[in-house]
This record gives C-alpha cells, sequence and structure tokens, in this order.
C-alpha cells in the first residue's frame, strides 16, 4: 500500500490537499459555499497544471533499447528511477537536471520510469519500491544506493563520488 502511495503522491496531492484547505476554509474562515468551491477548484488545478508541465520526462525509445548495454558498460552511471506521479521525483528534477550539467563529464545519468511495463523486470532486480531511486553504477556493478527526494545535486555527487 505504501508503495502505490508513493507512486501516486501527485495525484494524492491534487485531491486531497484542496480538500483539506476547503474544510479549513468552511470551519475558521467562511461557511460562503461559493468561496469554498471556487478554492478548492483553483487549488485543483493549480496541481494539476503542476502535473502537466513539470513531470519528469520519460526516456526515449532509443535510450531504451540501450538501457541495460548502457549500464552494464565501463564508466560511472547514475540510474534515476522515477513515476511521473511522484512528488518526490518532481521535487528532485531540478536538482538531477543540474546534476547532469555540473558533472557530466564524470557521470552519465539515466532516468527509467518505473511504470513503464519495458522496465518492470529491471525494477524488480534492482528491488525498487519507492521512487525517486538514484543507482550508483561503476563499471557494470551497482556500488550505492540514494532513495528521496533530491535537494540538490551535491548530495548525490558527495554520495557517489570515490571515497577519500
Amino acid at each position: 500500500m505504501f508503495t502505490w502511495i508513493n507512486h501516486n503522491s501527485l495525484y494524492i496531492l491534487i485531491l486531497f490537499f484542496p480538500f483539506v484547505v476547503s474544510v479549513f476554509i468552511y470551519f475558521y474562515i467562511s461557511k460562503n459555499k461559493f468561496f469554498i468551491f471556487s478554492i478548492f477548484i483553483i487549488l485543483t488545478i493549480f496541481f494539476l497544471m503542476i502535473r502537466l508541465f513539470f513531470a519528469p520526462e520519460n526516456s526515449s525509445l532509443e535510450e531504451r533499447i540501450n538501457i541495460n548495454s548502457e549500464i552494464e558498460s565501463k564508466g560511472k552511471i547514475v540510474v534515476q528511477f522515477f513515476s511521473p506521479n511522484c512528488l518526490g521525483c518532481l521535487l528532485s528534477e531540478g536538482a538531477i537536471n543540474n546534476f547532469k550539467k555540473e558533472y557530466s563529464d564524470e557521470f552519465k545519468v539515466i532516468k527509467i520510469n518505473i511504470a513503464d511495463d519495458d522496465y518492470s523486470q529491471m525494477v524488480k532486480k534492482y528491488n525498487i519500491s519507492v521512487v525517486p531511486t538514484f543507482i550508483y553504477f561503476n563499471d557494470g556493478i551497482a556500488m550505492e544506493t540514494y532513495t528521496g527526494t533530491l535537494r540538490n545535486s551535491e548530495t548525490l555527487y558527495e554520495k557517489f563520488s570515490p571515497k577519500k
């Protein structure tokens, strides 16, 4: 059950948060039904727009074909397992894009949508139950895992950099 909640947290937020705010307004601010309904609709539209315009991007078809060979190849690779309906994944999007820009000479970043049936075997293989999950591969071997919302790119770099 918690896996379902984690993977669909954005959908839950779209309906639950406007409802809670509307109930709060009803009991503490105004009993005007039009006002409460308006607030509910505005908040719902706001969160739907966040879902539509800021959702993490899916891998292209070309990337899908080569992902297994990429992971098993030489070099440092960070694989991000995400769900397009996950609020934590949405919040991590900026940090992972910064990580791609700042450390592109050192790490390659691959994004895998766990909702895509093409990757179900990979999700099972690496036991992904919470998203976002980041796995660091060095020369095809899984070395480290970071699970949770990523606030900045340095957190990932510190976690996956060779320890001195």
